[in-house]
């Protein structure tokens, strides 16, 4: 089994690594940040420097994604905090850390089960549901959505941002062919089975088998 995690859309280490350092870099590009924060939609963090910047560090690697997905990213990732303890780590140790140590993609962490052994997974599922029917529709609120739930979990469990590009890479991939992208291949049903399989591991059986 491989240490690493496994991607759907960035499965090169220099797309990974860009996006991670684009992250990283917030931490000393506070302003660039904060007005990401401010954003009340991805399509107004569309011109803003932080997003502009994350657009030229993938066009240059020539990642075939769209300009909009980017802005999608840099729109969602901005309300991740690098952790004390990835910090504290020298410069170049720390994507590698992060990749070894946080390697759950982020619909498995949703259906994570709360502390305490409530049988409950971290997002209930009435909010995962409607995050699925966000992620088939042309505008915000998916991604407004999605926000919402990594700045939630991230106080839990720390998020990997890298695996939550990819989720977003792919969901427009998707969007942009759906002919291609159904069934198995679908971003709701990959989704779907992250989340359910994960709830499945605690959840007891209704009828006590």
């Amino acid at each position: 089994m491989s240490d690493r995690p496994w991607f759907l859309v960035l499965r090169n280490t220099p797309e990974q690594q860009a996006i991670f350092n684009w992250w990283v870099g917030l931490e000393q590009r506070k302003g660039e940040r904060a007005a990401l924060r401010r954003c009340d939609s991805a399509e107004s963090a569309m011109k803003e420097i932080g997003s502009l910047r994350l657009q030229f560090t993938l066009q240059k690697l020539a990642l075939k994604v769209s300009e909009e997905a980017i802005t999608n990213v840099a729109y969602v990732l901005a309300h991740l905090k690098p952790s004390d303890e990835l910090l504290k780590q020298e410069s170049e140790q720390r994507f590698a850390l992060l990749m070894q140590t946080y390697k759950t993609r982020l619909a498995v962490q949703m259906g994570s089960e709360r502390e305490g052994g409530a049988e409950k997974p971290l997002i209930s599922e009435l909010r995962f549901q409607r995050l699925l029917q966000t992620s088939t529709q042309q505008n915000d609120d998916f991604s407004i959505d999605l926000r919402r739930i990594v700045r939630h979990l991230d106080k839990e469990v720390k998020v990997n941002p890298v695996l939550v590009a990819d989720d977003i890479f792919y969901r427009f991939r998707a969007l942009k062919k759906p002919d291609e992208y159904r069934g198995e291949k679908s971003f709701q049903f990959k989704l779907a089975k992250d989340y359910y399989q994960e709830v499945f591991t605690y959840q007891k059986d209704e009828q006590g088998a």
